[in-house]
C-alpha cells in the first residue's frame, strides 16, 4: 500500500475522527496562552484536535468545537498503527507518513475477523480481531517479551456478540463505555480478550498466535518508543479496504433485519479487567 494511497487517508480520518492529533495524555489541559496561566478547556483521552503550529514544549491546536489555545506538545500524537492480514505487516505513521514497517506473525486462523474465544478444543476462533483498537497497557515485562495490550473486544464485537447471546446487555454497556474512555474492556466473555502486539514472533511460524500480532524483539523494541497508552491500531484483512467502517467509539451496524444494539451512554465509572483468559 502506498503511504498517499486513498485508503491510507480514509483509515486516518477514520483513526483521528477528522483531526490531525489527538490527546495520549488521560486529559489534555488547553491554554489560552504558552504561559499555563488561564485555562480554556480540558479534553479526554482520545479527543481529536487540529494542529495548527507546534514547538518543542507547546502546540496550538483547535478543538472540535472551535476553541483555540495550547496544549504541551507530550499531551499529543499523531502516530497511528496499521496493521495488514493480508500482508503479514505492520505499518507505523506519523500522519499521513509512513515511518517505519516490520513484518508479523499472526493467529493460526488469521483470515476472517474474530467472533469469540478461541481453544484447543476451538482454534479455529483463534483468529486476530479486525477494526479499530487502542493500546490500553503497555507491559514492560511479559511473557513474550514486551506487549502492547489492544482495546479487544471493541463496540462492534460487542454489537455482534450482544445479538448472538455470547454477551449481556451490561456486558455489552461495559465494552462501549471502555471503548469511550480508551481503557481495557472486559476480557473474561466469551468474545475473549489480551489481544496483543508482542515480541518473541517471526520465527519462521507465520500464524502460530492465539490472536495476537507477534514481532522480532528488536522490532517491537523500536515499535516501543513510537507509541503511548491511547495509541490508534487499525487491523484490517484487505489490500484496500473499502468494505469495512468502524469510526471510533461508534458500532458498526448490524446486518439488515436485524434489531439495533442498544445506545449506551458514557458511564462515570471505569470499566477494566484484572482477569486473564483464552485470546
Amino acid at each position: 500500500m502506498s503511504q498517499h494511497d486513498p485508503e491510507i487517508a480514509e483509515i486516518y480520518r477514520r483513526v483521528t475522527r477528522q483531526g490531525s492529533d489527538y490527546v495520549v495524555a488521560n486529559s489534555a489541559v488547553v491554554y489560552s496562552t504558552m504561559r499555563a496561566e488561564e485555562k480554556i478547556v480540558v479534553l479526554p483521552k482520545g479527543e481529536p484536535v487540529h494542529r495548527l503550529r507546534q514547538s518543542h514544549k507547546w502546540t496550538r491546536i483547535r478543538t472540535r468545537l472551535g476553541a483555540v489555545g495550547y496544549v504541551r506538545t507530550t499531551d499529543l500524537s499523531d502516530v497511528w498503527i496499521l496493521v495488514s492480514k493480508n500482508r503479514h505487516m505492520l505499518y507505523v505513521y506519523r500522519g499521513m507518513e509512513r515511518i517505519d514497517e516490520v513484518p508479523v506473525d499472526l493467529a493460526t486462523n488469521f483470515k476472517g475477523d474474530k467472533i469469540r474465544r478461541g481453544s484447543y478444543l476451538n482454534p479455529e476462533d483463534w483468529r486476530t480481531p479486525e477494526g479499530l483498537f487502542y493500546i490500553t497497557w503497555k507491559r514492560s515485562s511479559s511473557r513474550f517479551y514486551k506487549a502492547l495490550v489492544l482495546s479487544y473486544p471493541g463496540p462492534s464485537h460487542a454489537a455482534r456478540g450482544l445479538e448472538e447471546n455470547l454477551i449481556s446487555r451490561d456486558g455489552y454497556a461495559r465494552i462501549v463505555n471502555a471503548n469511550q474512555m480508551l481503557e481495557s474492556p472486559p476480557m473474561n466473555t466469551l468474545l475473549g480478550g489480551w489481544i496483543e502486539i508482542h515480541g518473541h514472533g517471526i520465527d519462521g511460524r507465520a500464524n502460530w498466535t492465539q490472536g495476537c500480532i507477534a514481532l522480532e524483539n528488536a522490532d517491537i523494541d523500536r515499535l516501543w518508543r513510537y507509541v503511548s497508552e491511547g495509541t490508534a491500531v487499525y487491523v484490517t484483512s484487505y489490500t484496500r479496504d473499502r468494505a469495512r467502517t468502524e469510526p471510533m467509539f461508534i458500532a458498526h451496524l448490524l446486518p439488515a433485519g436485524k434489531k439495533k444494539a442498544p445506545v449506551i451512554k458514557p458511564a462515570g465509572a471505569v470499566y477494566s479487567t484484572t482477569l486473564t483468559s483464552n485470546e
